[in-house]
Formats: C-alpha cells, sequence, structure tokens
C-alpha cells in the first residue's frame, strides 16, 4: 500500500506490484485529461543514471478514461546492456509524448519514487 499519489490532479497511483522486471501499476482517474499522455518508468543507478526503462502507453488512451475508473498499466523493464547487479531506485510519472512535458506532482523532476527498489541478482 502506498500514499495516493496524484500527478497532474488527473491520474491518481493507486498500487503496484513490482515482480522480477515487470512492473504493474493501478491508476485512478481523478479529473478529465485532455492528452493521452505515457507512463514513463525508469531504474536509476546510484549515481542517478538510467539503468533501465519501461515506458508505455495505457491500453486505453487517457483520453477516454472516465473520473472513477481504474485501469493498469504493465511495464517491462529493460536496457540496450544488461543491468549490473545491485539495488535500483525506479521512477515513474506521465508524459505527453508529443512535447514530453510531465504531468506536474509534487516530487523532483515531477517523477515519483517507488518505496521498493528493483533488484538484479
Amino acid at each position: 500500500t502506498i500514499e495516493p499519489v496524484v500527478f497532474g490532479n488527473t491520474i491518481q497511483l493507486v498500487g503496484y506490484q513490482l515482480e522480477g522486471n515487470i512492473l504493474s501499476l493501478v491508476w485512478q482517474s481523478v479529473a478529465p485529461l485532455n492528452a493521452n499522455d505515457t507512463v514513463f518508468v525508469q531504474v536509476l543507478d546510484a549515481n542517478n543514471q538510467v539503468a533501465g526503462q519501461g515506458d508505455a502507453p495505457p491500453t486505453l488512451p487517457t483520453g477516454y478514461w472516465q473520473v472513477g475508473e481504474q485501469f493498469i498499466t504493465n511495464h517491462t523493464i529493460s536496457a540496450s546492456t544488461p543491468i549490473a547487479v545491485g539495488s535500483y531506485r525506479v521512477i515513474l510519472g506521465w508524459y505527453n509524448p508529443v512535447d514530453g512535458t510531465r504531468l506536474p506532482v509534487n516530487y523532483p523532476d515531477n517523477a515519483f519514487a517507488l518505496p521498493s527498489k528493483l533488484s538484479v541478482p
């Protein structure tokens, strides 16, 4: 369970599950959305460098979401080179794929860090 995190006053993260390199996120629409935004997921190393990522738009574009409905997005975290053994912070958020603008959230770089870490054995 996590504290509710609201992006752009429109989309709330209500839950997540991280198993291996698969991240499932549960979202709830709290206000109408104008754009069809995409979820970004980044795995950061100790130097805050991106070690892997798993961006993906929701199956149903956000412009069609109705207030109060819940949606799940699934993200496979991958990298161009194998991710080294270790523990990584996972940050996520929403952006407009047209201009790259992130939905605002009350965290640095408009990105929320999950309480769980990605562990690479």
